[in-house]
Order: C-alpha cells, then sequence, then structure tokens
C-alpha cells in the first residue's frame, strides 16, 4: 500500500503483489511437498505423489494473469512516454 501511495504510477506495487504471490505459490507449494517427498522416501520407501490437475490448472492461470499485467505496464511506460513527447 506504500509502494502505491508514495509512486506516480503504481508499477512498484503491481510488482510487489505479483512477486508475493509468486513466493507463496512456489515456496509455499514447493517447500511442504519437498519436505513430504524427503520424509516418505526415508521412511516408507514410497515415493509422494500428488495429481497435478488442480494445481496445474493453477499455475497456467498465474503465469497468464502475471504476463498480462506485465504487458500492461509496459503498454503504460510506452503510453506516458507518447504522451510526454507530443506535449
Amino acid at each position: 500500500m506504500n509502494a502505491a501511495k508514495n509512486s506516480d504510477n503504481a508499477d512498484a506495487a503491481i510488482a510487489n503483489i505479483t512477486g508475493s504471490n509468486a513466493v507463496n505459490v512456489y515456496l509455499g507449494l514447493g517447500l511442504p511437498w519437498a519436505m513430504a517427498s524427503i520424509y516418505w522416501q526415508s521412511n516408507m520407501n514410497k515415493d509422494y505423489e500428488v495429481k497435478a490437475g488442480p494445481l496445474a490448472f493453477s499455475v497456467v492461470v498465474f503465469l497468464i494473469t502475471a504476463l498480462i499485467c506485465f504487458a500492461v505496464l509496459i503498454a503504460r511506460r510506452f503510453v506516458s512516454i507518447l504522451h510526454f513527447i507530443c506535449n
């Protein structure tokens, strides 16, 4: 919220939100799964299996949304540069 209030544009706030979500998805899910996989392999001699259906969909949606956000940020930069040049 501080980045959005103190900035001329909301680029830093959007990058902060996107980065935070990426860390949550990749570390918040990946780290526990890695630990569970090591535990199952060492104690039960079995592979830890997780069905990829719902997770794969969520990751794809996140990546598409992130790419759209970055495209909007880049487009805003070009529009503001053109507006500055024309005036």
